[in-house]
């Protein structure tokens, strides 16, 4: 690995992994997430050589792992806010993209949701699952707090959210009972009755 320089794998130390990454880090062209990113399939490569041998401690174990930039965060103004949501109106996911604005909930829970999850005779929407991002399964929450249930504003009832919703069991993903991929919904860019708007 150039970053280490010509140091032997049977010789090299904790000490020459953060020196490396304060190398790394300190070129300015380089991203805080590469960094972590080079540290960790350099952790993953000495693993390797443990397990067949090739050393005799996974040296990558004794340092900690450069820090993940936190990305400071902008909410939308009241503005942005009303033409994001015009614009939705008639997107298929619409329905998702209205509900995380009016409730708060995280792409997880919206994903997690089911029309057995919504009461609209008592105008509430019980966070039961999450759904992961990655393999797209339903999980529970992980904390009580995360299990919840919000009250939807502005009494709704069936006729405005456009008649009956679909089966129970089915997913709310704009009426077509299939299950919406959690990274579709990263790239794309009513239910105003219930939110508020």
């Amino acid at each position: 690995m150039p970053a280490i320089g010509r140091i032997n794998l049977t010789k090299l130390q904790a000490d020459d992994i953060s020196r490396m990454t304060a190398k790394l880090a300190a070129r300015g062209d380089l991203s805080d997430t590469t960094v972590r990113y080079v540290f960790t399939v350099l952790r993953i490569a000495l693993g390797e050589a443990l397990r067949t041998k090739r050393v005799v401690r996974n040296v990558a174990l004794e340092v900690r792992a450069p820090k993940a930039a936190r990305r400071e965060r902008t909410p939308m103004t009241l503005d942005q806010v009303a033409t994001f949501l015009d614009r939705v109106q008639e997107d298929r996911l619409g329905v998702l993209y209205m509900t995380a604005v009016g409730l708060g909930l995280r792409q997880g829970e919206l994903l997690g949701l089911r029309w057995a999850d919504v009461n609209l005779e008592a105008g509430t929407l019980a966070v039961r699952h999450t759904r992961n991002s990655r393999t797209g399964a339903l999980a529970e929450p992980k904390t009580e707090r995360s299990r919840r249930s919000d009250r939807l504003r502005n009494g709704p009832t069936r006729s405005s959210v456009g008649g009956p919703p679909p089966a129970a069991d089915g997913g709310m993903d704009g009426g077509t009972g299939r299950i919406t991929d959690p990274r579709r919904t990263s790239r794309r860019g009513s239910f105003r009755a219930w939110i508020g708007w």
